[in-house]
């Protein structure tokens, strides 16, 4: 099992798309998948030929891609600039099953079935997805694949970089794409491990939600639900309250069935409303009376230490064994935006595992599991890590 990861900073497209499948044919690397991601820059005219050219030139029997705001690979985050990064996968024993549909395949599809039609001969298989903001429902495509490939993970990510629909790309093959979804299910020839780092640290204590309705939360504890937010934000540090001024956060249990809950046990959204009148608050989950919830903020330092403690805890739990590659989700909030410095995410995945290839890119939406379920998140970072089998 071998991987490589090549970026380009070129700004001429032709140049850029050679650069890296020089760099991956190069490397002496026979992929069985190629990752390749751009940013807008280079999603213009010409993009169907340079794709093209890209599988023609490394050999590779899968491909998958698509545009990012910002790209992660070679060694590097690329922010701000044109790039493109391409990541080669040598996966020896590994089944492959790519797929690529339309948000009106997904909505005919019957409940539970759809992903058994598509990956028949993948058994316990691993989803890379990729998909368009605007025009597919992801958390619909979540659901389907827990419902019927129960414990399996999906990592990926939003194509992100436009504003509107129809202007990113997503590569399948030599094809070109600007809806749905694209992604493949792996299965045998190596082991996975999925990280999700939220960035975010609990605030006040555990709750419980005693009347709600899909993504408005009426009362928390029997009292209304802002009333109970106010007096968590008034029991706070002046720092923990000015990082609520950035924004508020509230996280969900996702296991119900546990005695106790920590950090890494919640489904964590935004707030991203209140009213006054009737003392709710709106977030961006669904939920439902009797669950536990618990307010979050988030901040570098936070975001920094959840991640570095996961990397931390799989290291151990490995008894340091290398890893042969892996791809980073992030999100377009992080960054330099967030921890005003270069390659904070990459940096830390080798300063804590060692060095080893590294290609994704920031993303409007992380794709990755939190408690045995596969979920849509932001600001998130989603590591996924290949060892051998």
């Amino acid at each position: 099992m071998r991987f490589v990861s090549v970026a380009s900073r070129e700004e001429d497209s032709a140049k850029a798309f050679t650069e890296v499948a020089d760099g991956i044919r190069a490397s002496g690397v026979r992929p069985d998948l190629v990752l390749l991601f751009f940013t807008m820059h280079h999603a213009g005219e010409g993009i169907e030929e340079r794709v093209a050219a890209v599988r023609r030139a490394t050999g590779a029997k899968h491909l998958l891609g698509s545009t990012g705001e910002g790209l992660i690979g070679g060694g590097a985050e690329h922010e701000g600039v044109p790039a493109v990064v391409a990541q080669a996968a040598e996966l020896p024993g590994t089944r492959f099953q790519p797929f690529a549909f339309p948000q009106e395949e997904l909505e005919s599809a019957l409940t539970g079935m759809f992903w058994k039609d598509r990956v028949e001969t993948v058994p316990d298989p691993v989803f890379l997805v990729l998909a368009d903001p605007f025009s597919i429902d992801v958390e619909r495509l979540l659901y389907e694949i827990d419902l019927s490939f129960p414990g399996s993970p999906a990592i990926g990510g939003n194509a992100s970089g436009g504003s509107q629909p129809g202007v990113h790309v997503l590569c399948y093959g030599d094809e070109v794409r600007r809806e749905g979804a694209v992604g493949v299910a792996l299965s045998g020839g190596f082991r996975f491990r999925a990280l999700v780092a939220q960035g975010c640290r609990p605030i006040g204590r555990h709750l419980v939600v005693t009347e709600a309705h899909e993504n408005i939360i009426a009362k928390i504890g029997g009292k209304p639900a802002l009333l109970v937010a106010q007096e968590v934000l008034e029991a706070l540090s002046e720092d923990d309250r000015a990082r609520v001024g950035r924004g508020l956060h509230i996280g969900r249990v996702i296991n119900e069935s546990q005695e106790t809950f920590k950090q890494g046990d919640f489904l964590i959204k935004n707030v991203i409303g209140a009213d006054r009148e009737s003392g709710s608050i709106v977030a961006g989950d669904l939920f439902r009376k009797g669950q536990t919830i618990q307010f979050h903020v988030r901040d570098a330092d936070a975001a920094s230490e959840d991640l570095r403690t996961l990397l931390t805890d799989f290291h151990a739990s490995e008894g340091g064994k290398k890893v042969a590659g892996s791809v980073l989700f992030s999100c377009n909030g992080r960054g330099e935006r967030l921890f005003g410095v270069p390659d904070h995410d990459t940096r830390l995945v080798r300063e804590v595992l060692g060095e080893f290839p590294i290609a994704g890119f920031f993303c409007a939406g992380e794709i990755g599991p939190v408690g045995g379920k596969n979920f849509l998140h932001g600001f998130t970072s989603s590591v996924g890590l290949f060892l051998e089998a």
